[in-house]
């Protein structure tokens, strides 16, 4: 079986691979309709969306008991709702995320920018759940922080002439 719909993964890291375009590099006519976010001070356009993961899927032997990988591939491509389900989770290297796959495919030809075809085997998850196991609180995993794109800088400068008195708080 395999890598294939409804079965349950193990995803032991993911990297987000998504690029950003400067909106300097489009015509006005080009950005209509574009979401442009502001990436490291630069105003930009995503320009793919996407994330690779490291996953593994196994099996249980029925004689052993023990789990057995029937699949491993470092190279899997996250995609669509998969990506944005997956792209703020924190994984555990250790213990990894389990997902149980809706929709993926696999191809074996890949064209490059250059033209050059090959031919090896390409996994793509396109659509991913977190499993509701019974009795298992955890299977929501954590969402990494979101990082604040400015910096507030709460101090409040107060004229030396006021007196204590006059302060709203003592």
């Amino acid at each position: 079986m395999g890598f294939s719909v409804g079965r349950f993964a193990k995803i032991w890291k993911l990297e987000d691979k998504t690029t950003y375009t400067p909106v300097s590099d489009f015509s006005e006519a080009d950005l209509k309709g574009k979401q442009i976010v502001n990436k490291d001070g630069v105003d930009c356009v995503v320009t793919s969306c996407y994330a690779v993961a490291n996953l593994s899927v196994s099996k249980r032997d029925k004689l052993s008991g023990t789990y057995k990988v029937e699949f491993k591939d470092g190279f899997v491509a996250i995609v669509g709702k998969a990506y944005q389900l997956l792209k703020d989770v924190i994984i555990d290297e250790n213990h990894g995320l389990t997902v149980k796959i809706l929709n993926c495919d696999v191809t074996n030809m890949y064209t490059n920018a250059s033209g050059k075809v090959s031919y090896s085997p390409h996994y793509t998850i396109y659509d991913a759940e977190f499993p509701n196991f019974e009795g298992d609180d955890t299977s929501t995993p954590t969402k990494k922080k979101k990082k604040s794109a400015e910096k507030v800088d709460d101090f409040v400068n107060i004229a030396d002439e006021i007196g204590d008195e006059e302060l709203p708080f003592n």
